[in-house]
């Protein structure tokens, strides 16, 4: 069992959706994220007093800079009125106090996740960044991203047009150009990589990990020198018995998100497509204002498109409580391995960040996807928490002390909370994530799915089969027809009551 299997306890709890403004993350898949398979949405109208109540959140004030604001759109919508500097923060649920496990557990595998999750709780930004790199999340720049300089654009181009090449091929090209212009002095090799990472948000951190890629020396495994699957050693022993230095034989990359988007919110059109959800979310709680106007108590509102998850019951419903605010940044993770040569068995796994605030047209574009790490193979992470548990780190830690972000497009101010909404693999990555039995087993489908499988005799490997063969008296798979129809909806009558 991983960390992702025990976040799913508490994010049921909060309309299938995890709110992660707390201390320890949601790291569980949801495969019925958005429920969009249902059209309508069960509302409560609230009196004006109600939901003026709620609306007492002591105000959060940044050294030298505008107080940044962020508050559920419901607030927003029953209040019609401008946003106002002085106002006190709305009250937003947080799970910040909720405890963690303290059973015991017998089994090394719950242990592991255990500590890991625990570890969740520590997580600060002086952990993985450096002192320049905090400066800049806690004050961001406040002015565009612009290019004027004409050397320094000239170095950016070389360095990215070398991309396949080495350092020393940039210093031979900026030699070149420094006999043909001598006034032409260009960016050191170093400092066009900083100034790089200053436009991109990129921020590159690496840890130590397995030479067979079983786990990565993070969280419970830090102080670890010996894989504690295949006891291999952490650092090269050769080097360290002729050098006493200690070197690390293999190492994974992991990049930040938070230094991301703070630049994708800095340029007035990156700013515009990040405010895509808040804007299409707006319209929608008015809708849903409009229509309980009308109404007593209970009724069902039916959103007049489905084409995307903002228009599904459970994001909505997370909207209408708080659980995602206006300025929240909405994220999915997704992993999976690539084979990186075609006659080669040299796989890596990759998993990246989405940017859902965005478009649908635009999120999965490309400029819009983040690597968020890379796991070198060729053999596949035997505890895949331990690889992602760098980048959850460093989210936690922004949820705690909450993201600062310039919008470039208002010149504003405000604080984001990352919201992590859906996890997605294929069938053998999402068995490591949440630690399930995998799709050949009984219970094949994820998310403790009812639909048992069947299997021939003497054979563990299950196919999910509606009709019972002819003549199978296979014990565990002997079970009647299955009414794939009914299953749904008892399952969907399960979830929603």
């Amino acid at each position: 069992m991983s960390m992702w299997r025990w976040i799913c306890s508490i994010s049921l709890s909060s309309a299938n959706l995890l709110h992660l403004n707390m201390i320890v993350p949601s790291l569980h898949y949801f495969d019925h994220l958005h429920n969009l398979k249902s059209t309508t949405f069960l509302c409560h109208h609230h009196d004006d007093d109600e939901a003026d109540s709620a609306s007492g959140q002591p105000e959060l004030m940044l050294p030298d800079a505008r107080r940044p604001d962020h508050g559920s759109y419901i607030d927003h919508v029953l209040a019609e009125e401008d946003e106002k500097d002085e106002e006190d923060e709305p009250h937003r649920p947080s799970e910040l106090n909720e405890p963690v496990f303290t059973t015991s557990h017998h089994i090394k595998d719950l242990e592991t996740a255990q500590q890991f999750i625990t570890a969740l709780q520590d997580a600060a930004l002086e952990t993985d960044l450096s002192s320049a790199v905090i400066e800049r999340l806690r004050h961001p720049p406040q002015e565009a991203l612009e290019l004027e300089d004409a050397t320094e654009r000239l170095s950016i181009e070389v360095y990215l047009g070398l991309e396949n090449a080495s350092q020393h091929h940039y210093h031979i090209i900026c030699d070149a150009i420094l006999r043909f212009d001598p006034s032409c002095e260009m960016l050191s090799f170093d400092a066009v990589k900083r100034r790089i990472e200053e436009l991109s948000g990129i921020v590159p951190v690496y840890h130590d990990m397995c030479f067979d890629s079983c786990v990565s020396f993070t969280g419970p495994f830090e102080d670890l020198e010996q894989c504690p699957m295949c006891s291999k050693h952490c650092y090269d022993q050769a080097e360290h018995a002729r050098s006493s230095k200690k070197v690390p034989v293999k190492r994974f990359l992991t990049n930040c998100m938070g230094p991301a988007i703070q630049a994708m919110w800095r340029s007035s059109i990156g700013a515009e497509g990040m405010s895509y959800r808040a804007r299409c979310t707006a319209k929608i709680m008015k809708e849903i204002t409009r229509q309980a106007e009308h109404q007593d108590g209970n009724f069902e509102f039916s959103p007049p498109e489905l084409d995307n998850y903002i228009h599904g019951t459970d994001y909505l419903e997370a909207a209408l409580n708080g659980f995602i605010g206006e300025d929240d940044t909405v994220l999915m993770l997704s992993l999976d391995g690539a084979q990186l040569y075609c006659n080669k068995t040299f796989d890596v796994w990759i998993y990246i960040w989405v940017l859902m605030d965005r478009s649908p047209d635009t999120c999965y574009k490309k400029q819009n996807v983040y690597v968020g790490g890379v796991i070198p193979g060729p053999n596949k992470p035997k505890n895949i928490d331990s690889f992602l548990f760098p980048g959850f780190r460093h989210l936690a830690a922004l949820m705690k002390e909450g993201l600062v972000v310039w919008n470039g497009a208002t010149q504003r101010l405000f604080c984001s909370d990352p919201y992590i909404i859906a996890f997605g693999a294929d069938q053998i990555g999402m068995t490591q994530m949440t630690g399930l039995v995998g799709h050949h087993g009984r219970f094949g489908h994820r998310l403790y799915c009812p639909f048992p499988g069947r299997c021939k005799d003497r054979s563990g490997h299950y196919f999910q089969a509606t009709q019972l063969p002819h003549n199978h008296r296979v014990n565990n798979s002997d079970h009647p027809d299955v009414n794939v129809g009914v299953l749904i909806n008892e399952t969907y009558a399960e979830k929603t009551h």
